[in-house]
């Protein structure tokens, strides 16, 4: 089924959005949150709820969990270039957990599969990082 996002802009950088879920608008400066921020911040979120996902329909836990992504621009700034993902997760996994978990995030992520493929990934997976968590 069709989803339609609405964005206005309000001038001077600033855009509010509204979407199905949400009851107000999200208001973006992008002079302070760019667009590409939304980008990234998407593809964390996407990340850890299709590692939820997964790890639910095997019977485990992922509470506590985030996604740390630190990006680049392409050398002509006008697409990412590269994107180093870092999922920190509170608990340590067995080796099979472990193995749903990253081939989720590799492979599953809705918003992931939806960048272009171009983009330089790195994944890192972090278990037993109850310190890095805020």
């Amino acid at each position: 089924m069709a989803k339609t996002i609405k964005t206005k802009y309000l001038g001077e950088y600033y855009s509010a959005t509204e979407a199905p879920l949400n009851e107000k608008p999200i208001t973006v400066n992008a002079n302070t949150y760019t667009p590409v921020d939304l980008l990234v911040t998407a593809y964390g979120s996407c990340l850890l709820g299709t590692i939820d996902s997964a790890a639910r329909k095997n019977h485990f836990d992922i509470a506590d969990t985030k996604s740390e992504i630190t990006f680049s621009m392409s050398e002509d700034k006008t697409r990412v270039g590269q994107m180093e993902i870092n999922i920190l997760l509170s608990n340590d996994f067995t080796d099979s957990q472990k193995e749903v978990i990253e081939t989720a995030a590799v492979n599953y992520c809705h918003v992931g599969n939806s960048l272009d493929h171009n983009i330089e990934r790195k994944y890192e997976f972090t278990y037993n990082s109850k310190n890095n968590l805020w």
